[in-house]
């Protein structure tokens, strides 16, 4: 594999993308990702899909605010309670949408294709700061099209909402730290801003979004350093703290996410899920009925970060008391989230949080190349590992949560755009070698015999 190298070019690499070949690309990406959306979402009608599993509760909390101006859920023990169970950021979208247009949800669709359309342009812009032109093209067109990427915006969740900011977290992050450009503060409180809104739409998204500010530290020096990491830490408190007031008035407590944490835990972490041979590494939500969590019943929704923590607390002991159920439980769950065991248990599954089978299928079989390039292109590109380290590192993340937690197609959604930024990098430097051959091998002259 020493054969190929990365093609990384820092004299080519542009501080803006206000190019005119820039933007073209740009302008070309987007349309054709919006339009593959857009169109799978009216072929197949998906406004028209019931929500259910998670998708039910952002809808739910949505139409809540607009109807009752409360942050509240309306669930099992949680009737019309307030509640910090869901980041806020995309329950608010949500109402936005539905005090705008009505509780249709073809407007939201349209948003998440819009979002998704804006990731795949953001995934080339990203390319062409780590590569260069070629692989810019062929990272946004294959995002455009790749169903891994598409697939997120067929239904109402988080995925095509976290993965557009950790995206555009990364391209900030990657400009801060470019030593060929000088410091600046529109991109630090950018990055900041992103840093907030990602803790404000997933659980993950505050540590995701504080490694990256801790990677710009890293990455810089000198007053550089501290403006960037004073204006990002900064910026992502200042986003944040309207959400840690209303829930400390609310509860008492200081919680800077949700409190969907310690559900999340208790589910993964159980005898069902440790011992039942047909549910193995998998989730349950029937963990309220065992034992092991029979004290957390005791606290009211009005005590829900109480509860939570409970289940936290709860989960961890029963996880180290059965620690040697770890390797096990891991495989299973990255084999399921990979589709490495049956792309049919994968369709199943998504079934349940709305997803169609076909594009669960789809995102399945389409996965396995883009697995196998990107794989190659890590061992590849390992020289400029420093450079293109968060490549490595979001997926590296995102595997062990899963190994950590459990494991389904749409959790490996944030790591798909760096795996498609890595395959799309090999396959374009093996074509370019392969032209330069062909190009030496024609201008040589030929030895007569």
């Amino acid at each position: 594999m020493t054969d190929f190298q990365p093609v990384v070019d820092t004299s080519l690499r542009p501080p803006h993308f206000a190019a005119g070949s820039g933007l073209r690309r740009l302008a070309v990406v987007f349309a054709l990702a919006l339009a593959v959306r857009v169109g799978l979402c009216f072929a197949y009608d998906l406004a028209s899909d019931k929500p259910v599993g998670d998708a039910s509760e952002y809808v739910t909390i949505a139409v809540q605010l607009v109807s009752t101006q409360s942050y509240s859920i309306i669930h099992p023990g949680f009737v019309g309670a307030p509640t910090a169970r869901r980041s806020p950021l995309f329950p608010l979208l949500l109402a936005a949408c539905f005090a705008l247009f009505g509780n249709g949800r073809t407007v939201p669709i349209l948003l998440l294709c819009l979002l998704g359309a804006g990731t795949c342009t953001l995934v080339s812009a990203l390319a062409r700061r780590l590569f260069e032109e070629r692989t810019a093209w062929a990272a946004g067109l294959a995002a455009a099209l790749y169903p891994g990427m598409w697939i997120t915006s067929t239904g109402l969740m988080t995925e095509t909402l976290f993965v557009f900011l950790l995206v555009a977290l990364v391209c900030l992050a990657d400009r801060i730290a470019d030593e060929n450009l000088a410091a600046s503060l529109r991109p630090s409180i950018a990055a900041g801003a992103c840093a907030g809104l990602l803790t404000l739409t997933r659980a993950e998204g505050m540590l995701v979004g504080s490694l990256l500010i801790l990677w710009i530290a890293i990455s810089t020096s000198g007053a550089k350093r501290r403006r960037s990491v004073v204006l990002a830490a900064g910026a992502a408190a200042l986003v944040v703290a309207p959400w840690v007031v209303r829930n400390y008035i609310t509860f008492g407590a200081l919680i800077p996410g949700s409190t969907v944490g310690g559900w999340v835990l208790a589910g993964a972490n159980n005898p069902d899920v440790y011992y039942d041979e047909g549910r193995t590494g998998g989730w349950t939500a029937e963990f309220g009925k065992m034992p092991q969590y029979a004290d957390c019943a005791k606290f009211p929704p009005a005590q829900e970060p109480a509860y939570s923590a409970c289940l936290t607390r709860a989960a961890i002991g029963y996880a180290i008391d059965n620690k040697a159920r770890w390797p096990e439980l891991a495989l299973w769950r990255l084999r399921r989230a990979l589709d490495m065991w049956d792309p049919r248990i994968s369709a199943f599954l998504e079934t349940m949080e709305g997803r169609r089978p076909q594009f669960t299928l789809a995102a399945a079989w389409t996965f396995y190349p883009v697995l196998i390039a990107a794989l190659l292109g890590a061992i590849s590109f390992a020289p400029d590992i420093r450079r293109l380290s968060w490549l490595y590192a979001i997926p590296a993340f995102y595997l062990f949560q899963i190994a950590m937690t459990w494991g389904i197609q749409r959790l490996r959604a944030p790591m798909e755009p760096f795996l498609l930024l890595l395959a799309s990098g090999l396959v374009v430097s093996i074509l370019g070698r392969k032209a330069a051959r062909t190009a030496t091998a024609k201008s040589s002259p030929e030895i007569a015999p």
